[in-house]
């Protein structure tokens, strides 16, 4: 399953960054179901969102990704 065309704006960890902060948040995965800790960062270009990078802990195992 892609992770493309999905929305995470609801999430804490988006609404942090888009705030201009690092976020994080413990959830279940939407698309797989497995919960883990969410830390995000935003993007910023000239005080402008851009986007965030998500950093996920599932299982001692790191997923890294970027969100537009």
């Amino acid at each position: 399953d892609s992770f493309v065309g999905t929305s995470y704006s609801d999430r804490d960890y988006f609404q942090q960054a888009r705030e201009g902060h690092k976020g994080r948040q413990y959830a279940i995965g939407r698309k797989t179901n497995i919960p883990g800790l969410f830390y995000s960062a935003p993007v910023m270009e000239e005080g402008h969102f851009l986007g965030l990078v998500v950093r996920l802990w599932v299982r001692m195992v790191q997923v890294w990704g970027i969100v537009y």
